[in-house]
């Protein structure tokens, strides 16, 4: 009698349903049953390995008594770790008997670890899930230990930009209390005004302190720094509780100058309003008409310790001669007005506030020196030199809101030649938060000639962002300032954060084309939105390709997962999403976008895993595996269902993938049951 022997099993155990299909290969290649055994990569099968009981999981209570997830953590082919996620913890396992607990606020239950996605960039491993902020797992040194903490984004994702004027966004500075030390400088709101402090004192009774210690400023002349603690206001309802933590844009527009006063002087002695300015800087513009007889009209911009101008007086410039004289002016008393000195004819005066302005004009005549800061956070800028010089400029630029500052780059320098020369530069790319910059200038010591430098943020807009802390009403919420905003005036231009536990976390996350993805809220469902190039935690938008993405992919399905190499693909309830540049060649920018529907099943919350070059994902009923694979003749994915010859295999839903790459490669599913 024959005997038909098999030598190949590689088509694993077949279901019942395959009976009496003998025409196929498959059914050649397959058996019944097939249990405990590997089926290896040549066809044949081996005894599969035993396993070894390392440890009880945590648990909550006692030890094993909740459900746990097991994540990697892969530094390299040499420091890989396993992550165990359970009620409120983290146990990182270094081998077989060590482990080490993750330090931090782990927000998870043990019924929350089984929708968390994520992905890893060298020491970080970055955790999403959709009840909970981004979280980032760290290794904070090769002990190992690490640290798990929410992601702190110096840009973070926003919503669409409101476009009802009816909704405004006010942000005031904490409310004057009497008995309290206060010091120069300092801002406080008071019934309906800001005040800032002109003299360090212990408030007593704002009545009585009001003379001597402050001076009403405009509101879009405020400024709140980075990490002052502010109230916001809103004109109509609009906050809810479920909003603490998260991150609100404002934006207002720019001038070219904040005028503070003008004016016309036409006999001598005669003096403009007295302005208080501290020791802020000030713009000025002084005309001195001659007269008919010849007699030139004199003037002088001067300042003083005390409003009647009868204290210490501080430095001051004078104008005698005829003609248009512009420049820049820092009192040294915080007192500051226009006095005519001399002769009938006018003297016309203005004097421009150098805050919350797009332009910095400056002239340097024979000295050496520096222009006032511009701000320009969030925005591209650009100097200009005038004039007949010979030199040295250079553009120094601070990232710590002025503190410090360093070279950014020199512009020109003419010191050895003989012909003078002026230049132009534009910023490479949109600055990120509390950003100033100022041009140095080096002058050649026998060259005595004005040199007249502009610098112009290239923004229409000032941006600062507020990180939302404790809900009042739902007009009111107090705030601490993310970065510089130099006004106090109600905005129109606001943008509520992307993520929140009123709008929902996103629930996948992916590092592609050395950007971070981020998408899947509950209320943004089919919104990515991807950082900075190699700036993980900045999403700032702007027109340079390396700037932040954010795209509304073609569906209204919810985003699962995403998962990719040379493509990246969003698992979405409905199907999936190619998202790729429009020509497939070049990287993906928010100029260059495309986000193609593939004929696929829809996805589950469990997060595809990326095969060679095939990813492989569980349908949304959790019964079936999928492969998403490249069909040529349709120039399109598809997906193919990989557990056809035996869908009784998963029959009670899978619960976890996991990709075992050594020494053959495996997917292990993790089954509810």
């Amino acid at each position: 009698m024959a005997i038909d022997y098999h030598s190949s099993f590689n088509s694993g155990e077949l279901s019942a349903k395959m009976d009496g299909r003998s025409d196929l290969d498959v059914y050649r290649n397959g058996c019944r049953f097939l249990e405990n055994f590997y089926v290896l990569p040549q066809g044949g099968v081996e005894s599969r390995t035993g396993t070894k009981f390392i440890s009880k999981t945590k648990g909550d209570v006692s030890a094993g008594d909740t459900a746990v997830r097991m994540i990697p953590f892969i530094f390299s082919a040499d420091a890989s770790y396993a992550c165990e996620f359970g009620e409120g913890y983290i146990r990182v396992w270094v081998d077989d008997d060590n482990y080490v607990d993750a330090t931090g606020t782990v927000p998870y239950s043990a019924s929350d670890v089984d929708l968390i996605t994520f992905d890893q960039r060298f020491d970080l491993l970055f955790l999403a899930h959709p009840d909970h902020p981004t979280q980032t797992l760290s290794r904070t040194s090769v002990t190992p230990t690490f640290v798990i903490a929410e992601t702190e984004f110096e840009y973070p994702p926003f919503l669409e930009e409101n476009d009802d004027s009816e909704i405004t966004i006010t942000v005031r500075h904490e409310d004057w209390v009497t008995a309290t030390d206060y010091y120069i400088g300092g801002y406080v709101y008071h019934i309906d005004a800001h005040y800032v402090c002109k003299l360090d004192h212990t408030s007593g009774v704002f009545a009585t302190d009001l003379a001597a210690n402050w001076t009403i400023v405009p509101e879009d002349e405020v400024v709140f720094e980075a990490d002052d603690p502010v109230n916001i206001t809103a004109s109509k309802d609009l906050f809810t509780n479920e909003q603490d933590g998260s991150y609100l844009r404002l934006r207002h527009p720019l001038s070219e100058t904040k005028r503070v006063t003008q004016g016309i002087l036409t006999s001598d002695t005669q003096t403009s309003d007295v302005l208080y300015l501290g020791t802020d800087p000030i713009h000025y513009k002084i005309t001195n008409a001659t007269a008919d007889r010849g007699r030139t009209s004199t003037s002088i911009l001067e300042s003083n310790s005390q409003a009647d101008f009868a204290g210490t007086a501080g430095n001051y410039v004078s104008f005698g001669s005829s003609g248009v004289k512009k420049g820049d002016y820092t009192p040294t008393q915080a007192y500051v007005r226009v006095r005519k000195t001399n002769g009938t004819a006018k003297t016309s005066f203005e004097l421009n506030r150098q805050t919350n302005r797009s332009v910095i004009d400056s002239f340097l005549t024979t000295t050496d020196g520096t222009t006032d800061p511009l701000d320009v956070s969030f925005s591209n800028w650009k100097v200009v030199t005038d004039g007949t010089w010979l030199g040295t400029v250079e553009v120094e630029r601070s990232t710590d809101d002025g503190l410090t500052w360093d070279t950014f780059v020199v512009i020109g320098d003419t010191i050895g030649l003989s012909k003078e020369a002026n230049f132009s530069y534009s910023s490479p790319s949109k600055e990120g938060e509390t950003t100033f910059v100022r041009v140095k200038f080096s002058r050649k010591p026998t060259n005595n000639a004005t040199m007249e430098i502009n610098i112009t943020n290239q923004s229409s807009y000032t941006e600062g962002i507020l990180k939302l802390d404790t809900y009042g009403s739902a007009t009111t919420y107090t705030a601490t300032v993310q970065n510089r905003i130099s006004s106090g005036g109600a905005t129109m231009l606001w943008s509520e954060g992307a993520f929140s536990a009123r709008r929902g976390y996103a629930r996948a996350t992916r590092f592609h084309q050395d950007r971070l993805w981020l998408a899947g809220s509950d209320f943004d469902t089919a919104t990515v939105y991807g950082s900075v190039t190699g700036d993980y935690y900045n999403f700032i938008a702007g027109a340079e390709s390396d700037l932040g993405i954010k795209r509304v992919i073609d569906t209204s399905e919810e985003i699962k997962w995403l998962v990719g190499k040379k493509y990246l693909f969003s698992g979405t309830s409905g199907g999936a999403i190619q998202i790729t540049s429009a020509d497939n060649k070049e990287n993906i920018t928010a100029d260059n976008i495309q986000t193609n529907p593939q004929s696929v099943f829809g996805a589950s919350d469990i997060q595809g895993v990326l095969a060679n070059d095939v990813i492989i994902y569980p349908q949304r009923n959790n019964l079936k595996l999928r492969e998403m694979i490249y069909n040529w003749e349709e120039e399109n994915f598809r997906s193919n269902d990989i557990t056809i010859l035996n869908d009784d295999i998963l029959t009670s839903g899978v619960k976890e993938l996991f990709l075992q790459k050594q020494p053959d490669q495996v997917v292990w599913c993790v089954k509810e049951n």
